[in-house]
């Protein structure tokens, strides 16, 4: 059983709040959201396993536009919305903010854990929301990776709530988003999935890897849970932390996956709210 996705049609999911228009022109900026087509099509690890997602459920929210020069919110969209990647085979639309001043803007948003309040932005498994609601997640992430004969299934929780922003925009460079008067300028908020799998923090360049993980099986029963990943020495395992203070392999995938989101593709923000060490439940 899924919740019904929101319309995908020009509108705004939540109350947004317009914080200042002292003069001159407005326009609009039109947030959409996307984990790219590896979360449908799975990844493939250089160490030769394919990793499929049965569901990859993201909340997320509190958008705000400021300004370049002063910092000031200028416009707000709080959400919040849940996402599940799994169902999403291309950007999906999140909201419209209206009457935003035409300048350039700094770019920011959130993920945070799901609440009952949180509207879907497409369909999102009922079941898997009720986990997230009960335990306090920001992320559930559920799959299955084979490499040959073998089979590993993973479901993994990670409450961390992470602020993203300034946001440097993808497509061409700058900063955050050029508002141009009575226009529509689009947003997308992307989140790069293979994070999930990287073996190197600190750089856009990592490899992919699950043999560390498929070896955390302690009592071999085909699933590897966060608290077997949470008994690996990252570094022995073969993981590059350049200097984060990652306490073992669950918390380098936490820091890694915290590291994920994006602006209009490619875009870097930067990330606060989660710095390695555990703050993280099962």
């Amino acid at each position: 059983m899924s919740l019904p996705a929101a319309p995908r049609s020009r509108l705004s999911l939540a109350p947004l709040a317009l914080l200042t228009a002292c003069g001159g022109g407005v326009g609009q900026v039109e947030v959409t959201t996307w984990a790219e087509e590896t979360v449908i099509e799975g990844i493939a690890t250089d160490d030769g396993w394919q990793v499929d997602f049965d569901h990859w459920v993201t909340g997320f929210g509190e958008i705000v536009l400021s300004s370049v020069d002063k910092g000031d919110a200028v416009a707000e969209a709080e959400g919040p919305w849940v996402a599940d990647w799994a169902q999403a085979d291309a950007l999906l639309p999140v909201t419209t903010i209206d009457e935003v001043p035409a300048d350039r803007h700094d770019f920011g948003f959130s993920t945070h854990v799901v609440l009952s309040s949180s509207t879907p932005v497409n369909d999102v498994p009922a079941d898997v929301l009720e986990v997230m609601l009960n335990e306090g997640y920001a992320q559930h992430i559920a799959g299955v990776a084979t490499k040959g004969d073998q089979s590993v299934a993973f479901s993994w929780g990670f409450p961390t709530a992470v602020s993203y922003g300034p946001c440097t925009n993808g497509q061409d460079g700058t900063d955050g988003v050029a508002v141009n008067e009575d226009e529509a300028t689009e947003a997308q908020i992307w989140f790069h999935a293979d994070h999930l799998l990287w073996d190197e923090l600190g750089t856009e360049e990592a490899g992919l890897a699950f043999d560390a993980i498929a070896a955390a099986d302690a009592d071999a029963d085909g699933t590897v849970t966060s608290e077997e990943l949470e008994a690996v020495d990252v570094v022995a395992a073969g993981y590059e932390t350049a200097g984060v203070d990652v306490a073992d392999l669950f918390d380098f995938i936490t820091f890694s996956v915290s590291q994920m989101a994006h602006l209009n593709g490619g875009g870097g923000c930067t990330a606060r709210g989660y710095e390695g060490g555990h703050d993280h439940d099962h």
